[in-house]
């Protein structure tokens, strides 16, 4: 297993045009379709690079441990609002880069979308590409970090994250919270879809399950061996595709490795 530590590193494996999948910590690849592209690790591309509790920003490497970011912000009363020991009403994966790449939905406060502020990346040209800022509330460029959310290491290698922290009185009550498992599934679909498993977001808009449905009438449905199930928007599936065209031209990204 590669981990390439500094950014001349990756911009070499990237240029060399051959095709590979990133890999974190390992959570998606029981969850994820398996790839043969070789495998490349963030694990070299951890630690705080930045942290200002009172902004409510940390700037972190992908590769860094969760939990260790968890631990560092807590001292200072600040979470992220994310329960850690519920599968995926939580998130049970390792890295940072891994809650950014999947993007997977969970029991708490808004999404994880909400959370990135900032992104650095590097494209499959090797470009380093700088989106968002180091601040809550920022009106400057594109938004293409929230593209990064659950791209699943498809559209480019995730090298650091600025995430908008929270009070830690913000952080979700996992009592009475079913525990949902690696190896089943998880469906997200509306309220007004009346199905007997699965517990309400904390704004009562979303029913969660854990058991498998023939065809969610929106929203989308991950289990093992990587499978999708539901409606496909199909101008943001083309969004997608010319993202793709333009961030990764040759290719060398396979999606589903990341975690």
């Amino acid at each position: 297993m590669i981990a390439p530590r500094t950014l001349d590193e990756w911009r070499d494996l990237v240029l060399t045009g051959e095709r590979f999948g990133i890999r974190g910590a390992g959570t998606g690849e029981s969850w994820l379709a398996e790839s043969d592209s070789p495998k490349v690790s963030t694990s070299g591309l951890s630690g705080v690079l930045e942290y200002r509790p009172d902004d409510l920003i940390a700037r972190v490497g992908a590769g860094l441990e969760l939990s260790e970011l968890l631990e560092t912000v807590a001292r200072d009363g600040l979470c992220l609002p994310i329960l850690r020991d519920r599968g995926w009403l939580g998130y049970p994966g390792r890295t940072v880069g891994g809650l950014v790449g999947l993007g997977l939905p969970h029991f708490g406060q808004g999404s994880v979308r909400d959370w990135v502020v900032g992104m650095r990346f590097m494209s499959g040209n090797g470009e380093i590409i700088d989106s968002g800022a180091n601040v809550v509330k920022s009106v400057a460029g594109f938004d293409l970090h929230r593209m990064m959310v659950g791209s699943r290491g498809e559209l480019g290698v995730i090298l650091e994250v600025a995430l908008r922290l929270y009070p830690l009185k913000m952080m979700p009550s996992g009592e009475n919270l079913p525990v949902i498992a690696d190896g089943c599934w998880v469906n997200r679909v509306p309220q007004s879809f009346k199905y007997p498993e699965g517990v309400r977001s904390p704004n009562g808009e979303w029913l969660w399950s854990d058991k498998q449905i023939t065809l969610p009438p929106s929203g989308w449905s991950i289990g093992p061996g990587g499978q999708f199930m539901g409606v496909k928007n199909e101008s943001t599936e083309r969004f997608r595709g010319n993202l793709k065209n333009i961030l990764d031209p040759k290719g060398v990204f396979d999606k589903g490795w990341i975690a």
